[in-house]
Formats: C-alpha cells, structure tokens, sequence
C-alpha cells in the first residue's frame, strides 16, 4: 500500500481537484498513462521518476508526438521545453506530497512548475510512495537535502549542496532552488490533473 489510511489520503487528493490513480507497480503505472493518453501528443517536465519508467521511448514508438528537452542539445532544449507545455499531456512528477494533499516542487527553469499551474490541458504526475511527507515544512526539508543535492550530483552542477548534502541557500549560477511552489488546489487553468500514486520508490 501506498501509505497508512489510504482512502483518507486519496480524498483529499480528489478534494483538491486531482484524479487519482493506484498503481501497485511501476508496470502498471505505464499502463495507466498509456490509457490515459492514446495517440495525444505529450510533452516532459525533468523527472526522475518519469525517466526511470521509459516513458519518452514507449511514446516515440507508438508514434505518438513528443516533445522533451533532455536530450536535446542545448541550442534546442529551450524550444523543446516551451512546445512541451504545448502538448495535449504533460507528463512529470513532484517533489513531494503532504498528507493532506498539497502538491510541493522546487524549480531552477521554471518550466516544469509553470506548466503544473497552466499551460498544458492536462497534466499526468507519477508519484511513488518515497515523495509522501506529513507537512509543507517537512516536504521543502526533504527536496533541499535528497532531491536537489542528487539532482545537483547527476547534472553537474555547481552548488553547495552537491557536496554537502543539504541546502546552502547559494548564489550559483546553477542554482536549482530558484521558485517554490505549493499546489493546494487544480487550477481552472488544467483540465484535468491525473496522479498516478505507485506503490514502490521512484525518483528522488
């Protein structure tokens, strides 16, 4: 299971506007966002979680049209983000999720927290279990000292927290910790909101 009092959590995720969707796999996590989507276009957000299910490369192969940024050389990976956010589907993950259903990310770009507000018509997020916190507090704790210094150590960059393990609030031109954002609610913006909770650990 997902977590303890599941049916109180997915509550108050559908109190808040989301679909909610159960998966006991990362397998039947792809299955359920195939469904979802069809032939649509779709567009990525920098995750993880999403990585780590091959996603980009099933789309590709069944022909539908997609659009990312990783990967793309850094002369193209502007334009990809933007056309990304112009997809039908907008696939990515959080940063972690309260207990009582808020949404929290930490966003260096912008692109992928933007996209969550509006944008996009629809928006898919995959969220294992390892993203669940109990408080706002708690959630920020855990981006800036597990996500964020293992985002800093896989991309390369320059920032305090790649070696120290936690936040120091730096300057760096790297930076990652650039925007905050706390969903406490879908936007009237996003037609409709799908979470894809997977029971295991995906991302950071």
């Amino acid at each position: 299971m997902f977590c303890e009092n599941y049916d109180s959590f997915t509550a108050a995720l559908e109190k808040r506007g989301f679909t909610v969707h159960t998966a006991s796999c990362s397998q039947e996590a792809k299955r359920i966002v195939f469904d979802i989507v069809k032939s649509s276009s779709v567009g990525f957000g920098g995750s993880m979680s999403v990585k780590e299910l091959d996603l980009k490369e099933d789309f590709s192969q069944k022909g539908n049209l997609v659009n990312t940024h990783e990967g793309a050389p850094k002369e193209t990976a502007d334009i990809e983000r933007r056309l990304a956010k112009q997809a039908d589907y907008y696939i990515c993950s959080t940063n972690a999720v309260t207990r009582d259903g808020k949404l929290i990310n930490i966003d260096g770009m912008g692109n992928r927290v933007s996209a969550m507000i509006y944008g996009p018509k629809n928006i898919i997020m995959i969220i294992g279990k390892n993203k669940l916190v109990n408080s706002i507090d708690e959630g920020i704790e855990r981006i800036r000292t597990v996500a964020c210094p293992k985002n800093a150590e896989r991309l390369n960059r320059n920032t305090p927290c790649r070696t120290t393990g936690k936040c120091g609030d730096c300057d760096s031109i790297d930076r990652m910790c650039n925007v905050i954002s706390i969903l406490e609610h879908k936007t009237s913006g996003i037609a409709s909101f799908h979470l894809v909770l997977v029971d295991c650990e995906l991302g950071y």
